[in-house]
């Protein structure tokens, strides 16, 4: 029975692989190895190069989430190699009803494709990798999932910045991935993410061969590289950090009537307020921060301080811990989803310090945005963190319901530390806003694999 299901497979196979050459116009090849056949033929998505193009980049985007520090981090770089290289073209794709790179469809040297997948592509291409290999197998995956979208000789580099494009394993076209953090296979990575387990198997194999097919992987801190290096048995010059550096991105300009707005549309005053920012994600340990201020309120029941949590989330009704807060603690929480940049540092302005208690973290982004916005910060002492903060901060343990309280008594009690962490808080955040230099060191990457 698995003999004969074998051989079905293996004749669905052969029979996509001919429609394939069939569409390309390369029936007769009696003169040309597979490896000609899938690498010299010019499909619409890259035949139209004009002639000023010297280099095509091909960037998958179609993993990137609508919001978060890797969306972040990916516009960012492209938008600057965009403008610094008129010469270097980028085809970027991205899913169809995504919207993230409207305002580059009108520059000259970017192609945006449109990407529409069905959820059960991943389990299909899956099978053609254990029953096919090499070229072949390369090609049938993205024909799969992509389509009309093949990496033939026209292109000379692919970026994946999320480390997740897991389905090209092209020799002939060199790859540089970005890995940001590896928190699902974490000890205790089940505390991470909803839905875990499901996909930790998934994960694993996607990231794995994403290490082992990259010419090189970029990472976001020492602590990510150190983990990399471990979990893949990697050579320690394969993985380069690039921390990220935004400058300050945050600080869009805004009037005080739009200040007084904001403060008036979320019932929050000047100095009044606890601040964390982040999506909804296990990892972020928002349960542990509501139990802390919980305990917070319950020591000091005359404060007027609030908690004002900024970050897309799901549904409460999916978020397990919400039942167990108290409801005279949730009526002392601001909770907003995602806001625009002019919201975001209004709100970091204006508060009195912030709270990031996260369990884990590749890099931090907003601990760089609120040193930069002047507030004192308290975070967790694990991971990346300590490492992005230095002493520019009071450290706790994630885990420790007190210690988060403490941290929050410390900084609500003392005006002279609060100013402490801000003016370490600014030295500290000067390694984070050049941006010129992490562009540089990107741009420095993609050309030494394009030569």
């Amino acid at each position: 029975m698995q003999k004969i299901k074998r051989i079905f497979i293996n004749i669905v196979i052969f029979v996509v692989t001919f429609l394939f050459m069939f569409t390309a116009g390369m029936i007769m090849i009696s003169d040309a190895s597979l490896h000609d056949v899938f690498t010299s033929s010019r499909i619409s998505a890259l035949k139209d190069r004009p002639e000023n193009i010297k280099k095509d980049i091909f960037v998958d985007t179609t993993f990137l989430s609508a919001t978060g520090g890797i969306t972040t981090l990916t516009i960012n770089v492209l938008k600057n190699l965009v403008h610094r290289h008129e010469d270097w073209r980028f085809i970027i794709t991205e899913h169809e009803g995504q919207y993230q790179f409207k305002d580059f469809e009108k520059l000259s040297n970017v192609k945006i494709i449109k990407v529409s997948t069905c959820r059960s592509m991943p389990k299909i291409i899956s099978l053609v990798e254990k029953l096919s290999s090499g070229i072949v197998r390369d090609k049938i995956s993205q024909i799969l999932l992509y389509g009309n979208i093949i990496f033939d000789d026209n292109v000379n580099l692919i970026w994946d910045p999320t480390g997740e494009l897991c389905f090209i394993d092209s020799t002939i076209v060199p790859r540089v991935s970005t890995i940001h953090d590896l928190a699902w296979f974490e000890p205790n990575g089940s505390t991470f993410l909803f839905n875990f387990e499901k996909l930790k198997h998934l994960r694993w194999q996607t990231f794995e061969k994403t290490a082992r097919v990259s010419k090189k992987i970029i990472t976001v801190s020492n602590f990510s590289k150190k983990r990399i290096i471990e979990q893949f048995n990697l050579p320690e010059d394969r993985v380069q950090v690039i921390p990220i550096q935004l400058g300050k991105r945050v600080f869009a300009k805004y009037t005080e009537k739009e200040e007084l707005d904001i403060m008036k549309k979320y019932n929050i005053q000047r100095q009044k307020y606890f601040i964390f920012c982040s999506t909804w994600w296990k990892n972020k340990n928002h349960k542990n921060l509501m139990l802390a201020f919980e305990k917070f309120i319950r020591d000091n029941p005359a404060t007027k301080l609030k908690l004002l949590i900024v970050g897309q989330h799901d549904d409460f009704d999916n978020i397990d811990f919400w039942k167990t807060i108290k409801d005279e603690t949730k009526k002392r929480m601001v909770i907003v989803g995602h806001v625009s940049d002019t919201e975001l540092n209004i709100m970091l302005q204006n508060a009195l310090a912030f709270i990031h208690p996260s369990i884990y973290e590749g890099f931090g982004i907003p601990l760089v945005e609120a040193m930069s916005s002047g507030i004192p910060v308290a975070c967790s002492n694990v991971a990346s963190l300590p490492e992005v903060v230095g002493d520019a901060a009071i450290k706790f343990t994630p885990y420790k319901v007190d210690e988060i309280a403490s941290a929050m008594q410390k900084l609500a009690d003392d005006e002279n530390l609060r100013k402490l962490l801000i003016q370490k808080g600014y030295e500290q955040v000067k390694q984070y806003e050049n941006s010129d230099a992490m562009i540089e060191q990107y741009e420095k990457v993609f050309e030494e694999y394009m030569k």
